[in-house]
Parts: structure tokens; sequence; C-alpha cells
């Protein structure tokens, strides 16, 4: 619900904007019902048509919270996000940070997640985004491939047990 409340405050604020949402989840089927034509919702698509919507948009949002099982899972969506060429925002937590991480990847407080985004977009410059993009490519490249994944969740399940 949060994107839907970053997307209406950027349309009311004036930004031209569209909100894609890919998958099923517990609101699928209200999100589906809506009437707007700048809010785009599809069910779960396979990874070839998924990277290729991707390709194509801009900002990646990474709404979710500061629990166990996002700190876990959160990193696979930023590095998606990253690899397709999108700048991410999120919630900061150590599930979104990246150590030295560019501007491609800016991270707010969780209680001021919604107005931090719309504050964030409205106030991008067009060439600065599309520098942030091809930098967020280049280290999805260079340190987001699968062997960096897998130690890094490797780690954290040994020391789980």
């Amino acid at each position: 619900m949060q994107l839907l409340s970053i997307h209406s405050r950027l349309v009311d604020s004036g930004v031209d904007v569209e909100l894609y949402l890919h998958g099923n989840g517990d609101l699928t089927s209200i999100l589906a019902s809506l009437k707007n034509e700048k809010i785009h919702v599809t069910e779960t698509l396979n990874s070839d048509n998924l990277a290729q919507y991707l390709s194509g948009y801009d900002v990646g949002l990474l709404p979710m919270p500061d629990k166990r099982i996002w700190r876990l899972a959160s990193p696979l969506k930023r590095g998606e996000y990253l690899a397709s060429g999108m700048i991410a925002l999120g919630i900061n937590h150590t599930g979104h940070q990246i150590d030295n991480s560019g501007d491609w990847l800016v991270l707010f407080d969780e209680n001021n997640f919604v107005q931090s985004c719309v504050d964030f977009i409205r106030n991008l410059d067009l060439a600065h985004l599309r520098q942030s993009q091809i930098n967020a490519r280049e280290y999805a490249e260079a340190n987001l491939d699968w062997s960096h994944s897998v130690a890094i969740l490797e780690d954290i399940l040994s020391k789980q047990y």
C-alpha cells in the first residue's frame, strides 16, 4: 500500500509517473481492480519477461520493513533492480544496505519512507538519473552475481546453526 501512496502523492504533486506491480500476493485482487491507467498490475511473470519489463523502468522501490525475513530476501530484489539498470529506493536496514553504494541506492528511515521517496523522485534530474542507472548496472555486473549472493547466504545460514 506504501507504493500506492508514493504514486498518488507524486501524481498529486504534478509528476507524470506510472507504477508497475508484478506478481501475486495478499492484495493482488484489490490492486488488479484499480481503475487507474497509470497503475499496471500483472500476474507473476517468467524471468525472461520480467527482465524485459524491468529493463525499461527507472526506479525500483524496496518498501520491505526491517524484519528478519526481509533482511534475508530483500537483497535479491535489490540486486534484481540494480542489474536491470534501475536505481533503488528503500527502507534503511541491513538487507538493503551496500557498503560504499553509489547514488543508485538511496535508503530512508522506515517511518518516513513514503514522503522521502516522493521528495527524492520529485527532485530527480534526468541526466543524473541516467548516469546513476548506468552506475547501478555496472555495480551489479561486477558485484552481484550469484556467487556473491550464495556466499553471503551461506555465511548467514552457517551462523544460524
